[in-house]
């Protein structure tokens, strides 16, 4: 019996019985007071569900008392900093299957939460180090084009010395055959002034 007062429909259909005969005597106490012809029979009606929910409200059993305070000291006071009773902690749910194992081999092994914030730690301080690696790498990589881009510009200077010097050698060869032939020249209209003389 005491599971049926404790069910949701049960809380439910009391919170409405409540609720609607409050309304209801509150409704023909309204139409009694401005003399309504319906007033009594409302009023009536009111006042027979506000009895019967009185009745209700003595047959079921109290609510049971939880003294939380006594877990919780200043749990009354609004400006406490409750910190609980010390020593409490709650139970450690029992695991199952591989779960439960690991937390076996975690306590056999002393390992506790410091142990594996350290572990945290040191892995974070890994992946920097893997950065600050990678970032060396890319230094290297940036040194070997600069070495590879430097000696392609070597080897073009280098092919454009021979190639000024090939234009230089031709230039020095045009000039030797412009000379020889202004030479010859020279030489063909000194005769032909010599024979204009004569």
């Amino acid at each position: 019996m005491a599971s049926v007062f404790h069910s949701k429909g049960f809380k439910y259909a009391k919170n409405l019985l409540f609720g609607v005969g409050a309304s209801v005597v509150i409704i023909g106490a309204w139409g009694k007071l401005t003399h309504l012809p319906w007033a009594n029979v409302a009023l009536t009606v009111g006042l027979m569900t506000e009895a019967i929910i009185f009745a209700i409200s003595g047959i079921i059993p109290p609510e049971p008392d939880y003294y939380w305070s006594k877990l919780f000291p200043g749990l009354e006071d609004p400006e406490s900093t409750m910190q609980g009773i010390q020593g409490l902690s709650a139970p450690k749910a029992a695991g199952s299957g591989s779960t439960a194992s690991l937390d076996k081999m975690l306590d056999e092994a002393k390992i506790d939460q410091s142990t594996i914030n350290r572990l945290g730690d040191n892995l974070k301080k890994l992946s920097e180090n893997v950065n600050s690696i990678s970032g060396v790498l890319n230094a290297h990589a940036a040194t070997e084009n600069f070495v590879t881009q430097t000696k392609q510009a070597a080897d073009s200077m280098t092919s454009l010395s021979k190639n000024i010097e090939a234009q230089t050698k031709q230039a020095n060869d045009a000039m030797g055959a412009l000379s020889s032939s202004l030479d010859n020249l020279t030489k063909v209209y000194g005769n032909m002034l010599s024979a204009m003389k004569s």
